[in-house]
């Protein structure tokens, strides 16, 4: 259960990361597919969504296609660009770490994500603020041990500045695993 912890907060934080603030060397974001569209649109139907909750839902695709780089300088830039510089991270653990914690951490357990799935992405905006509730199933390893479908419910509170969202927080409930 310990490792199945571990390994479900350390995808968390690999995944909040890459949503993050835009710093003063704003990192180029990978763009995301229209297949990641579709997925989108199907889960949330579309046709009630606004266009802030249309940029919210790229941001949170974004972030898992980010995560799924292999080189991991451009992962980690990307991410720093997609987190608030006061973003903070909540594990199933409970523990709470600064961006800067979590991207080494995971650079520290080598965190390799191979595939991420989101669904069930549920988005509600107040002004310049969101929340976001989703589901995510990775396929990735961890400190050279894979891990296979961990699934997680994720909650992300983003921010919009300087005209786009911005992750300021993630919290992470790891469901399960197979």
């Amino acid at each position: 259960m310990k490792k199945f912890l571990l390994t479900a907060t350390f995808f968390f934080i690999v995944l909040v990361l890459a949503i993050g603030f835009s710093s003063c060397n704003k990192p180029k974001l990978e763009k995301v597919t229209p297949v990641q569209e579709i997925a989108v649109k199907e889960t949330v139907g579309y046709k009630g969504s606004t266009k802030e909750e249309h940029d919210v839902l790229k941001t949170i695709l974004r972030h898992a296609s980010v995560m799924q780089l292999e080189d991991l300088v451009k992962r980690d830039q990307a991410r720093r660009g997609l987190y608030a510089k006061e973003y903070t991270y909540t594990g199933p653990d409970g523990q709470i770490l600064t961006k800067n914690e979590l991207l080494a951490r995971q650079k520290s357990e080598r965190l390799k994500v191979k595939s991420v799935e989101v669904s069930n992405l549920k988005v509600r905006t107040y002004g310049q603020t969101a929340l976001v509730n989703y589901q995510a199933k990775v396929v990735g390893s961890q400190r050279g041990l894979p891990y296979y479908k961990l699934r997680t419910s994720v909650t992300s509170v983003l921010v919009k500045r300087d005209g786009r969202w911005q992750i300021v927080t993630d919290h992470l409930t790891a469901t399960s695993s197979s």
